[in-house]
């Protein structure tokens, strides 16, 4: 990424960082105010969608956060709405702060102190601080995901981890068991998309040796792994900030088995946050910030981060269900995120920096074809396949297809994480349906797919991007490359695996 002469902010606001990820920026490359405005013309707020909070309580005494949590689970003897590490409350903001019209929560450029991405989203504040930092006992993550699915939740965003940095653990195993059916006590499936902060560990670890990086917490393979970028301005007039810069502090891939990671980026550097009473000067990452009202703060790290991607979520599910009679798989949110998300700077996705890139909200709800199949199909045996026709919608945009799959859990200590291993492979067709091109999926050169015959054998999450598709037909075929695992573990089958595809720019012929 080259140097670039950038305007300085005085401050940053929550809604500059939506306005960012909502990919709504102006020819200075810095957001603009009218996140409410933006979020209003395509009628999604959140509204409906409940998003669990598993961190240290949640202060809904803030006036951006008054009733909105609308289920509790307290482990500590503190009341309820108890934040006394702060840390919880400025992850809520965040994610679905919404200050009251009638407060003067406004700078001298317009934005909103502490708007959150998704702003009308139901909270579930499930605090376990006391166990983690107070009386040192050892989390029940079982009874934690217990709680969690019996709130409701859809997704659970997790600005923390609970281990050493270590390889691939029983505890990355649950997570990944968890994302397909998070209650084992119950019939059938019960999903649950989860989203974790990347961590705060910056430098590059070795691979095959996490080297003190990535802890086994986002080891995990089905879960979405978020690292932080700038949040497009800066805390002084004399230190302006590229809003396309990782920062250094986040934490880099690639995994301990060669995956792919961070999943995606989101604005998390300088957030500007709901801050809690109790806990107002606790949280070590957020000062407060010059002409601010009392009650905020700005914050920065990854845990900044992954709150924007779960609102990013919770508007997806909102903005799915208008259309669909069940919820989207936490694959095809995943799918959905990762196929809009917008590579940084020089083009080079997909790395071990910024995974698939930030999160483009603009993108995920173009107006334009994209083609969703969700969980609608199961490769059964070794070499099973199933193959799509499309064309190509406009010759002068890109084609990107996203192929995730929520992979069965892996052994602890297992060298290499992935299971069921399936391939994406697209071929471009004449006239005649005879093969005059193909890709095959994460091969790719300078941020675009290239022609090659490696097919990948790590990532359950592979892509192809087309820069400049050719008119006509193409297919795209899903190959079961191995199928040793028991994906979906509540049918007869010991050997499955479904999948979420996303083909953005292309209509069935």
């Amino acid at each position: 990424m080259g140097e670039r002469s950038l305007p300085a902010r005085i401050i940053l606001l929550g809604e500059q960082s939506d306005q960012l990820q909502a990919g709504n920026i102006g020819p200075d490359r810095l957001p603009f105010p009218g996140y409410r405005q933006w979020l209003s013309s395509l009628t999604l707020d959140g509204e409906g969608v409940r998003v669990a909070v598993v961190d240290t309580g949640v202060d809904d005494s803030h006036p951006a956060l008054v009733g909105r949590v609308v289920t509790r689970t307290n482990y500590g003897a503190l009341p309820g709405g108890t934040d006394v590490e702060g840390h919880g409350t400025s992850v809520a903001g965040a994610l679905g702060g919404e200050p009251p019209p009638d407060e003067d929560g406004h700078d001298h450029l317009g934005f909103s102190y502490g708007l959150g991405v998704a702003p009308a989203v139901e909270l579930v504040d499930i605090n376990f601080s006391s166990i983690t930092k107070g009386s040192g006992e050892p989390v029940d993550l079982l009874a934690l995901l217990g709680d969690v699915h019996e709130s409701g939740a859809a997704i659970s965003n997790g600005s923390w981890h609970t281990t050493t940095y270590e390889q691939y653990s029983t505890e990355s195993a649950l997570w990944d068991a968890a994302v397909r059916d998070a209650s084992v006590e119950k019939a059938d499936d019960q999903p649950l998309l989860m989203v974790f902060a990347a961590g705060n560990s910056g430098e590059e670890p070795t691979p095959g040796n996490n080297d003190g990086n990535i802890a086994s917490t986002t080891q995990a393979k089905n879960i979405i792994s978020v690292g932080a970028t700038s949040s497009g301005g800066t805390a002084t007039p004399l230190r302006p900030s590229d809003p396309d810069i990782v920062y250094g502090y986040s934490s880099k891939g690639p995994t301990f088995d060669f995956r792919i990671f961070p999943t995606l980026v989101a604005p998390g550097g300088n957030t500007f946050t709901a801050r809690a009473d109790l806990g107002a000067l606790s949280v070590g990452a957020c000062v407060p910030a010059l002409f601010s009202p009392v009650r905020y703060h700005m914050c920065g790290g990854t845990s900044m981060a992954a709150p924007h991607v779960s609102g990013a979520g919770a508007l997806i599910h909102q903005w799915w269900k208008r259309t669909h009679s069940d919820p989207p798989s936490p694959a095809m949110v995943k799918a959905i995120l990762v196929n809009g998300a917008q590579d940084l700077g020089t083009p080079d996705i997909p790395n071990n920096t910024e995974g698939w890139g930030r999160v483009n909200l603009r993108n995920v709800f173009a107006d334009q074809p994209i083609v969703y199949h969700d969980q609608n199909q199961i490769l059964t045996d070794p070499d099973d396949t199933r193959s799509y026709l499309i064309e190509v919608a406009d010759p002068a945009r890109p084609l990107k297809i996203t192929l995730a799959w929520t992979d069965a859990p892996a052994l602890a200590g297992a060298p290499l994480t992935l299971v069921n291993d399936l391939d994406l492979h697209l071929e471009q067709l004449d006239g005649e349906g005879q093969v005059i091109g193909q890709w095959h999926g994460n091969v790719f050169e300078d941020g675009w797919s290239i022609h090659g015959s490696e097919a990948d054998r790590f990532n359950n999450l592979e892509g192809i991007h087309l820069q400049a598709p050719q008119p006509g037909r193409y297919r795209i075929t899903i190959r079961a490359h191995n199928l040793p695992g028991d994906a979906l573990p509540n049918n007869t089958d010991p050997n499955d695996q479904d999948y979420a595809l996303v083909i953005r720019n292309a209509r069935a012929p």
